[in-house]
Order: structure tokens, then sequence, then C-alpha cells
């Protein structure tokens, strides 16, 4: 992949974690669902994307432990570059000693990107984001 799309793809991404962070307006639904691809960036599959933004992930977290935020980052970058990313947030179906915990994960077109672990075998999704596949441009 040319440097170029990836580096405005961390740039988006980078954006959407630092408007979060900062309980800005308007909602994290709103800003993942109005990111636009980059052009001529239609792709299919992430797998090889992933592991390039996550290495920019942990090169711009070094020291901040922002682990949190990786998979707001990686939806928002993924979107940029051409994916039907979505973040989605689940709960474990079957708590073990009490109450649940709730996770995120990033799919793409249904296939989990973000985690080796079999979440959608363990956890049941209880929202992703965006909802809708309105898009608009937000100037990433």
């Amino acid at each position: 992949m040319p440097v170029l799309p990836l580096l405005r793809a961390t740039w988006c991404g980078w954006c959407v974690v630092r408007a979060e962070t900062h309980a800005t307006e308007p909602s994290l639904h709103t800003r993942l669902a109005s990111i636009t691809a980059l052009p001529g960036a239609a792709r299919h599959g992430a797998g090889g994307d992933v592991p390039r933004l996550r290495a920019r992930w942990r090169l711009l977290t070094v020291g901040r432990g922002a682990h949190r935020a990786e998979h707001i980052f990686l939806t928002a970058s993924l979107r940029r570059l051409g994916y039907p990313a979505r973040l989605v947030i689940g709960r474990e179906a079957v708590p073990r000693g009490g109450s649940a915990r709730y996770v995120t994960w990033v799919s793409v077109d249904g296939r989990v990107v973000s985690t080796g672990l079999p979440v959608t075998e363990s956890h049941v999704p209880l929202a992703a984001l965006p909802a809708s596949a309105v898009e608009r441009d937000d100037g990433c």
C-alpha cells in the first residue's frame, strides 16, 4: 500500500480519538458515520492494513496507556481507507463469577479484524457504530 493513504488514514483515526477523549461534539457515531473513503481506496479484506495501522497507533501512544481508544482509531482509519468498518460493543454472554465484562472490537463486513479472540462466540453484540450506512465528508 502507498504510504500517503496510510498516513491520511492514521491522521483521520487520530483526530477521531482526540475528539472522543476531549468529549467534543458531534457524537462518536456521527464522526464515524461521516468519514468518507480516500479517492480510489475501495478495498476488500482489511487483513494487511490492520497490522500497519496498529503499528502506527502504538507509535502515537507510546507511554500513554491509550489501549481502550485503539479500536476507535482502527475503525476510523479503516473507514478512511475504504473499508466498511464498524466499532462493536459487546457483553459477555455467560459471565464467570458475577458481573459481565464489556468489550469492544472492530468488524469489517461482519468479520472481526481487531482481535484473535472468539468474541463473536463468547460475547453478545449490544451496539455497532456507525449504525447507518449514511456517509458524509468530515474533512479527515
